[in-house]
């Protein structure tokens, strides 16, 4: 009799450790009215947080707390960057022992990790020693004393540069960064899934611009002029030009960078697909209609063209769009006027039209005169999950634009809360689609 007992509890105890240790697999399933996203082949609501932004910026111990706080509440999911500008300090020498850290954590505490490597910025050296020509150079259009005015190269010696992203060097470096990154963590059992971030990807980078919008933040390196074949258009202001620029030198300037930045996204969604087809790939498109104020004429044509492309690409899974929620688009949602619903309806209907699910990146935009999203959010998220829509929360500021802030203690209990109210089979409005 103790022989066998102590088999049975053998027994028990093994299969608890293979269990603990199993690799999944996570998918989209296109069969039904709305593309469902599969855990293990069941489907699963995805409902996440943000825990590892700016690792560069935060302790393993700081944000091991965050995981332990979003465990602790009822989550399942969290977010990790992976920098490449502090994996790779040291050409072709990868350290990737926090983002090892952080994953044997989550494993151990039950957590699943969507992984984002973050290529937008390369490692010093990368500008510095090897390749001086494939960096951006760039024009500041909104500057009052010198409109036109050459910034110049970007990067800052001794901690990151800004490559081009359509250049063979970089192209090269970033191939090596992600099979790098994906090989090591495709078979980690904490592993959910890949989240595309490449300059070229960003919400914020229409074809020609950056965060001063499509008249401003682009290209103007000596490479970049010598393969668009003549020099580029300087950008007018964005903000002191009167109409919009309608200028013939200019759509075509934006078009030679649109087709670029589609030619990088078709490349990495190519080589992440190759290199693990056993998990998601969200990408994010661009979402101009949110920012309307800033339109100068072009924004929103550039940008849902983009949106198309990307949903055509058959490598992607989950179309992901972060609109920076504000207090305000909380506050009208279920009124029959609300402008964010208003815009994101077909925005997610348009995903499911060609398969693929939709995340909702939730974040608590800065506004000091509205009260407090409190009592909003278990309606946001009810009426994201009437859709069919994933949600994940934003739980850092974005201390760079000064336009996102940090969570109340009783806004990320609400959130928590209604995290436990979800369920796999979640309602879903049926589109005709």
């Amino acid at each position: 009799m103790k022989v066998k007992t102590l088999i049975s509890v053998t027994t028990i105890l093994f299969g608890f450790y293979l269990n603990a240790n199993a690799q999944i697999s996570t998918s989209v399933d296109t069969t039904g009215g709305i593309p469902a996203l599969l855990l293990n082949g069941n489907p699963y609501y995805l409902n996440a947080w943000t825990v590892g932004l700016n690792l560069s910026n935060q302790t393993d111990e700081q944000v091991k707390a965050k995981m332990d706080t979003v465990k602790s509440e009822g989550f399942e999911v969290v977010e990790i960057f992976v920098e490449w500008k502090i994996t790779e300090t040291v050409p072709d020498v990868f350290n990737f022992s926090r983002i090892d850290s952080l994953m044997d954590y989550a494993q151990q505490i039950g957590l699943y990790v969507l992984l984002q490597p973050e290529v937008g910025h390369a490692p010093w050296w990368f500008a510095d020693n090897l390749y001086p020509n494939a960096i951006f150079s760039t024009y500041d259009p909104d500057s009052a004393s010198h409109s036109g005015y050459l910034w110049g190269p970007m990067t800052m010696t001794g901690f990151s540069s800004l490559p081009i992203f359509y250049h063979p060097d970089y192209i090269a470096e970033a191939d090596t960064f992600y099979t790098k990154v994906i090989n090591r963590y495709k078979n980690h059992s904490a592993f959910f899934g890949w989240t595309l971030y490449v300059f070229t990807s960003g919400e914020y980078n229409y074809p020609g611009g950056l965060t001063y919008g499509i008249s401003g933040f682009a290209d103007y390196s000596n490479y970049t002029k010598t393969l668009y074949g003549s020099p580029p258009p300087n950008p007018l202001s964005l903000f002191s030009q009167s109409s919009p620029d309608t200028r013939s030198d200019w759509k075509d300037w934006r078009l030679f960078l649109r087709d670029k930045k589609r030619w990088a996204l078709d490349h990495f969604t190519q080589l992440i697909k190759t290199l693990d087809p056993n998990h998601i790939l969200i990408a994010y498109p661009g979402l101009s209609p949110l920012w309307g104020e800033f339109d100068n004429g072009e924004i929103a044509e550039a940008v849902v063209s983009d949106y198309t492309y990307v949903l055509q690409n058959p490598n992607i899974d989950v179309i992901r769009v972060a609109p920076q929620i504000s207090q305000d688009f909380m506050e009208v949602v279920g009124t029959e006027m609300s402008f964010i619903t208003y815009i994101l309806e077909p925005y997610a209907e348009s995903s499911y039209r060609y398969g693929k699910a939709f995340l909702l990146q939730s974040e608590r935009q800065v506004n000091s005169q509205s009260p407090t999203v409190e009592g909003k959010i278990t309606a946001w998220a009810e009426w994201a999950k009437s859709l069919g829509i994933h949600l994940l929360w934003w739980s850092d500021p974005d201390t760079a634009s000064g336009t996102s802030g940090t969570w109340t203690t009783a806004e990320k209990t609400k959130n928590h809360t209604n995290n436990s109210i979800k369920c796999h089979a979640f309602n879903r409005r049926i589109f005709h689609i």
